[in-house]
Formats: C-alpha cells, structure tokens, sequence
C-alpha cells in the first residue's frame, strides 16, 4: 500500500510541477490523500497522535510541498486575486498544518508563522478562518512534559501583527462573529499571559467595541464565550491599578446594556467581570460599580 499510495501521490505533484497555474487540483489531490491516509490516529486536542505508513514522511512533505506554499502566501501577502487555486492550496496548508501540528518539529513550523499572520488578512472567508484556526491550535501543542511548545516568546515578538491582523477578521463582511478568530484571540492572550500588558489597552478597545455590537445582538452563543474569556484574560494578566480606570470606561457601557436590556445570556459573565475589575482596584474599590447594584434585579 504505501508503495503505491507514495507513487501516486508522486505522480500528482509532478503533475502539478509540470503546470502550477492549471494543474492546482492535482497538488489539491495530492495533499488530501496523504493527510486522509496518513493519519491512524487523531483528537481535536492533539490532531495527528499516530501515523500509518503510506510511503510519505509528514516532515519532508510538509518541507518540500506546504512550506513552499505558504512562502508564496507572504509573497503575495495573502492576496489570492480571485485565483481559486491559490485559495485552495494555502487552505490545504493551513488544514495540514493543523491535523499535523503535535508531530511537526518546532524548527519546522516556526518559518512559516509569518505566512500564517499573513493569511489572517486574506478576503476569503476560508482562508482567514483556516489561519485563525491554525494559529489557536498550534498554541495549544504541549511537550511531553506538559510544556507548551509554543510559548509567549514564540509569539510575542510577532504581537502588533498578531492583533491587528485576527481583529481586522471581524470587518470583513462574513466573519463579523467568527468563532475561529475570537477563539485565536483569546488563546493568544492566555498564552501570553503578562506579556499580554503592552497591548492590553488596545486589546479591550477592541474587545469593548466587539461587547457592545454583540450584546446587542447576540447571534453565536461560541463567539460571545470566546470574547467575553478574552476580556477576562486581559483583565487577569494586566494587573496594573493604573489601567483599571481606562478598562471601566471601556467596559462600562456594554455591562450597562446587558443589566439595563436584561440579556440574561450575558449576566453571569457581566458580574465575572465587575468581580475582576473590583479585585484589582484593591481596597477602596469605585464609585462607579454602584450603578450595577440598581436596575438590574434578577427574575423570579
């Protein structure tokens, strides 16, 4: 099997050697069987845990075929210009990285960060969605020992980019409330756990502006849980007293909506985050937290 498997996925990618332009769906093909066959064993926390013998190595064919895909996405910088080939394959790679990520060595994924930032600001709908969701996973890899693999300093160096490029997902017109993209940021601000406070205010502007849009209209019950555990995540890991005032003036108003408008969805993570707030004001506490103590009864 792994004779002939390895043969005709040979075969496939000389195909698409031959043509690049025209012969996109042969590579298509041929990353689809090797990541359909290969794969013995997987979990959706881990993606591939065993592989079986197909007459490919996962290592080499991510070198030699995904990695150079992916090098062609930050040359173009993530622009496909409405070609659907070039669409497919970066999704294509993005999903084997993904499935692929516990058995890629770190030295193999780290080149290719830069391309994954990149494709976070493509137009199609997938292709962000692929990158977000390819970036989450791979913050979630852990070593033997319990380590992650990819820890804050793996990722705080690329932190501008990082937020401007997952935030800039939810203009676009059909990933207003892409789960994949809030997910992406809040696990980028766990991971980064204090590293996350050059950023933190920038972050809850965002964030902030995402609360009251959605409280508004609340539509994916996913979306709502990843964004409000991002705000709480900042409000953990930037602990500074002095940034609790500006946070209250961003938060404040969604937290009024959502008490005032009785979107009892939302309550419980309201007083998550005004527990939070308080506790890192430390004794004294605010003035301005006693407006939610009135017009905000429970229903019996």
């Amino acid at each position: 099997m792994a004779q002939s498997v390895g043969g005709y996925v040979n075969a496939l990618l000389a195909q698409h050697a031959a043509d690049p332009v025209n012969n996109w769906k042969a590579k298509d093909a041929a990353i689809y069987l090797v990541t359909s066959l290969m794969v013995k064993a997987k979990s959706n926390a881990k993606g591939a845990t065993e592989l079986n013998d197909v007459g490919v190595n996962a290592v080499d064919f991510f070198a030699q075929q995904i990695v150079p895909e992916l090098t062609n996405a930050v040359r173009r910088n993530g622009d496909a210009n409405g070609n659907t080939g070039t669409a497919v394959l970066w999704a294509d790679s993005l999903k084997f990285l993904t499935i692929f990520r516990q058995v890629l060595p770190k030295e193999a994924v780290t080149p290719v960060l830069p391309a994954v930032l990149v494709l976070l600001t493509s137009s199609e709908n997938v292709t962000h969605t692929y990158a977000c969701n390819a970036l989450e996973r791979l913050l979630t890899v852990r070593e033997i020992d319990g380590r992650l693999r990819y820890e804050a300093a793996w990722i705080a160096p690329h932190l501008q980019t990082v937020f401007t490029n997952a935030f800039g997902v939810f203009d676009l017109p059909d990933s207003r409330e892409n789960e994949y993209a809030m997910r992406c940021v809040m696990r980028v601000i766990t991971v980064l756990d204090a590293d996350v406070k050059p950023v933190a205010l920038v972050c809850l502007q965002k964030l902030s502006a995402q609360l009251l849009e959605t409280c508004q209209n609340p539509k994916n019950p996913r979306f709502s849980h990843y964004l409000f555990e991002s705000v709480a995540g900042v409000l953990k890991h930037a602990t500074d007293p002095t940034l609790i005032p500006q946070f209250e003036s961003l938060l404040f108003p969604p937290f009024q909506h959502v008490l005032q408008q009785d979107v009892v969805e939302f309550a419980p993570y309201v007083f998550q985050l005004l527990s939070q707030m308080i506790e890192s004001r430390g004794a004294g506490g605010g003035g301005g937290y006693l407006q939610f103590t009135s017009g905000s009864s429970p229903r019996c």
